[in-house]
């Protein structure tokens, strides 16, 4: 009788303990890495005189937490290209940086400024030849020169935003300096120049057989050339043409495919330049780098 009685009082404290669970069902526990789960307590059973009380989380909760990734490097100096002209003269330019200035997604002005060495080894001509024909790509190439900074665009005319295949307006301007060879002294001498250059950029796919997936391009470029020389160049170069003012015009091709290839050629041509040694046809050949940061 008297374990009878117990098993009665017992029950009859556990069931009272069971209707206050009922009311206060969730118990709430928060972790170190606040992280919150609630657990429901509300169900609980009697069987044989046992009472048994199950307990089980119904709810995780975790705060999103806004973390900040740390800020990328700058990008310095983590692409270029390099250049081989038919005459033998090689061009290797590095990017020092480029940033835009304007609204981002509304108006922007891409900035790049490009620093680079010329050399003309392979070049089996006299010292006079090399000077002028290093001075005359410089003028027209609007990648070349020691200092390089320019602003450039590209605007699409046909190509829809998803879409590969498209025509797009090109143009480019900026300022260089420029080294070379006087005519006669055959001393070096630097001058700037200004550019500016615009055409039509007509591009579509390219891509390894079964790997379409990692789909490049193919693109054919048409541009005209202005170039502007300072009074220095007319001062010291010796050369013939009494204008500091040249027209010319190229065309371009490449392809770039992601891990794959990444190549160029040009050919270019200055317009009545009015001295011989501007008449040069001029066939570049570039290949592009980059590097992660």
């Amino acid at each position: 009788m008297l374990r009878v009685l117990l098993i009665t009082i017992l029950s009859n404290v556990f069931c009272a303990t069971n209707i206050y669970a009922q009311k206060n069902t969730d118990i709430v526990v928060s972790l170190e890495d606040s992280t919150t789960i609630i657990i429901d307590t509300t169900k609980s059973t009697t069987e044989h005189g046992v009472i048994t009380t199950s307990s089980h989380a119904t709810k995780v909760y975790k705060p999103v937490t806004t973390s900040t990734s740390p800020s990328k490097k700058p990008e310095l100096f983590n692409c270029g290209f390099i250049d081989f002209q038919n005459s033998g003269q090689m061009n290797a330019s590095a990017r020092v940086f480029k940033l835009y200035i304007g609204e981002p997604k509304k108006f922007m002005i891409p900035i790049s400024v490009y620093s680079g060495v010329s050399g003309n080894n392979l070049n089996a001509g006299t010292a006079a030849s090399k000077g002028s024909e290093q001075m005359v790509l410089g003028l027209i190439n609007p990648m070349s020169g020691m200092f390089n900074i320019s602003i450039d665009n590209t605007i699409g005319i046909t190509k829809k935003e998803k879409s590969i295949t498209g025509v797009s307006l090109v143009y480019q301007a900026g300022e260089k300096l420029i080294s070379g060879q006087q005519a006669i002294t055959l001393r070096p001498f630097s001058f700037f120049s200004t550019y500016a250059n615009s055409g039509l950029l007509l591009q579509t796919g390219a891509w390894e057989k079964d790997k379409e997936k990692n789909m490049g391009v193919f693109w054919l470029l048409f541009r005209f050339h202005v170039v502007h020389t300072s009074n220095t160049f007319q001062k010291l170069s010796g050369y013939p043409p009494d204008h500091n003012l040249f027209k010319g015009y190229s065309i371009g091709m490449g392809i770039e495919i992601n891990n794959v290839l990444n190549i160029k050629s040009y050919y270019y041509r200055y317009l009545n330049a009015g001295a011989e040694i501007f008449n040069i046809p001029i066939y570049q050949l570039t290949f592009n780098y980059s590097m992660k940061n």
